[in-house]
């Protein structure tokens, strides 16, 4: 139980440092949203889940926008989602 709440507190840290970057960058602003998006919808992921999400997002900004294409498309999202997930599991 203290790792997922050890997760989620790293999650709000690199949200809240998106956020503050996001002020005047609409590519954090982007970036930003996805984050906010993965932490809050029910996707069924675990907090390392979202933490793998989270990470892939910082350096992929791909990811982001398609992320956040998808937002509206719960099937097809979190069929994405596992996708990307298992492309992180083997790196």
């Amino acid at each position: 139980m203290l790792l997922v709440h050890e997760m989620q507190g790293t999650i709000s840290s690199l949200a809240g440092a998106v956020r503050d970057a996001g002020a005047t960058d609409p590519v954090a602003k982007l970036r930003h949203e996805a984050i906010q998006r993965v932490s809050q919808l029910n996707d069924d992921l675990s907090a390392s889940d979202k933490l793998l999400i989270v990470k892939l997002f910082a350096r992929d900004y791909a990811a982001v926008q398609t992320y956040v294409a998808l937002a509206e498309f719960d099937d097809l999202r979190k069929d994405w989602l596992r996708e990307m997930l298992d492309e992180q599991r083997q790196l």
